[in-house]
């Protein structure tokens, strides 16, 4: 018997314990609640492309040598051949940019030698005066064949293009024959070009160090002439063949950096020209092995985008390679240097000055070195992923109210949320009346409609409460005013 009682008292004791339990309130640690992580700038990034290694002068020069050696031509025998035509022949400016004292020049008919010249200079430039041989009975046709020194090669003008006619005048001092020779030669294709380079435009200062040339897959393909008063260069190109695609190439020295015009132009046929004197071709430039891409930015970042102070760069692996050019509204023009190898996921970075804040398009494009993503025409956009960031502010001014203001310490925390995330954490600062105020200062996203509530700890009681009514976020606004704050009513949670 006296077992039975002795459980019956136990449980009764369990029940009271239980019921002591029960009534006594939960409470809890101080919480570590910190806004969920933005990407706010302080003040403009200093966003400065990596540069690649300093190279040195290129020299750039074509190359025309052969292997022929100098010739030993020597006039015919007068007696043997009475007769005689007389040729007067200039080289053509391709040919004479490179005449030296040792070259030397003949008329054939087949193979024999007809006539050596003589070089005389006239007025700045040099003549060759041949004395044609030949028999009475001779019809056949003359080829010119020219010799250079510098380049060892010996050139060779079409034999169809003279026939021998005897005394015939074949050129004169004043208007000179220029033989094709250059259809013998490495470049059979020879052609002109007139560009504009404008100095003020590029990202360095002229300098009479600076080397400028044309090429063609790696090959130069050009000998420049001086530019004009207008930055006007007139330049001979050297082509295998009509259509070859040419890269304009310009060496700065103040900078030690190789930079390829952006326009594309193909080799002429020969004797063409691009652009003219009067109207040249304007070419701007790049770094040689970069990569240019345009974007643009979309809604809703374009309600808060400043032209004129915000700053858009590419990111490589966290390293900057790129700083944009502002061409249009809200549209930019990407320039990345080519530190990064081909097929480098390349990340857009845009600052908006009016947020303060960085948003990133990750893995916009991939990196290419000399071709161009997008177009000023119809750029790429740039696709920002907005999923928890939170750029836009609002202010809330919150007095607390009866118990848990009479209760408050320093210890006590107050934070706003929007659904489980943290987006302020409050200060609390002294208004005109001496009160104590919470002042939050609250992110909210580009997008969607959002509720606020605050939550608060007392340091006193251990507990959480939260705000029996919110607000919405509304940005650039004020919930309450500092010598007017909202007296919130709180729950225990």
């Amino acid at each position: 018997m006296m077992k039975y009682i002795n459980s019956i008292l136990l449980i009764i004791f369990g029940m009271a314990l239980a019921q002591c339990s029960e009534d006594e309130p939960v409470t809890y640690p101080r919480p570590d609640w910190s806004p969920v992580a933005e990407d706010f700038a302080n003040g403009v990034p200093d966003w400065t492309p990596a540069q690649e290694s300093a190279q040195s002068a290129p020299g750039w020069a074509i190359d025309l040598t052969g292997n022929d050696a100098a010739p030993s031509w020597s006039d015919p025998d007068k007696n043997v051949y009475p007769s005689s035509m007389t040729a007067v022949l200039c080289l053509t400016d391709a040919l004479n940019y490179f005449a030296a004292d040792g070259d030397q020049m003949a008329a054939f008919i087949g193979d024999e030698c007809h006539g050596v010249a003589q070089a005389i200079n006239s007025n700045g430039r040099k003549l060759f005066f041949i004395q044609v041989k030949a028999s009475s009975s001779e019809s056949g046709n003359v080829e010119f064949r020219y010799y250079s020194s510098r380049w060892g090669r010996i050139y060779k003008s079409p034999a169809s293009d003279v026939k021998y006619v005897i005394n015939k005048i074949y050129g004169t001092a004043d208007n000179p024959e220029y033989p094709n020779f250059e259809q013998s030669g490495k470049y059979p294709c020879i052609a002109q070009a007139y560009v504009n380079i404008d100095y003020n435009s590029l990202p360095f200062t002229y300098s009479a160090d600076d080397e400028f040339s044309v090429f063609v897959d790696g090959d130069c393909r050009s000998v420049n002439a001086a530019a004009s008063s207008n930055g006007t260069y007139r330049l001979t190109l050297y082509g295998i063949k009509a259509g070859e695609e040419l890269k304009f190439k310009y060496y700065s020295a103040e900078q030690k950096r190789i930079y390829t015009c952006e326009q594309s132009f193909v080799m002429p046929e020969a004797g063409g020209v691009i652009g003219s004197n009067e109207v040249p071709e304007k070419l701007t430039f790049v770094p040689d092995g970069s990569m240019t891409a345009y974007v643009a930015l979309t809604a809703p970042i374009t309600t808060w985008a400043d032209n004129a102070a915000d700053v858009v760069a590419a990111f490589a692996g966290g390293q900057c390679i790129g700083r944009g050019e502002l061409t249009a509204d809200n549209t930019y023009k990407l320039v990345m240097n080519g530190t990064v190898s081909d097929g480098t996921d390349i990340d857009v970075k845009y600052y908006s000055s009016r947020l303060g804040y960085v948003f990133t398009a990750a893995s916009l494009v991939k990196f290419a070195n000399g071709t161009i993503a997008g177009s000023a025409a119809n750029p790429k956009k740039l696709a920002f992923n907005l999923t928890d960031k939170h750029p836009l502010k609002m202010k809330a001014y919150i007095r607390l109210n009866g118990n848990l203001a009479m209760l408050a310490s320093s210890g006590d925390v107050m934070a706003a949320f929007v659904g489980s995330e943290c987006r302020g954490i409050a200060q609390v600062v002294s208004n005109a009346n001496h009160e104590s105020v919470y002042e939050l200062s609250i992110n909210g996203s580009l997008t969607d409609s959002e509720y606020v509530k605050i939550r608060f700890y007392s340091t006193q009681t251990k507990r959480l409460y939260e705000s029996t009514t919110g607000f919405n976020f509304a940005e650039g606004k004020e919930y309450g005013a500092l010598n007017t704050p909202v007296t919130m009513e709180f729950a225990e949670e």
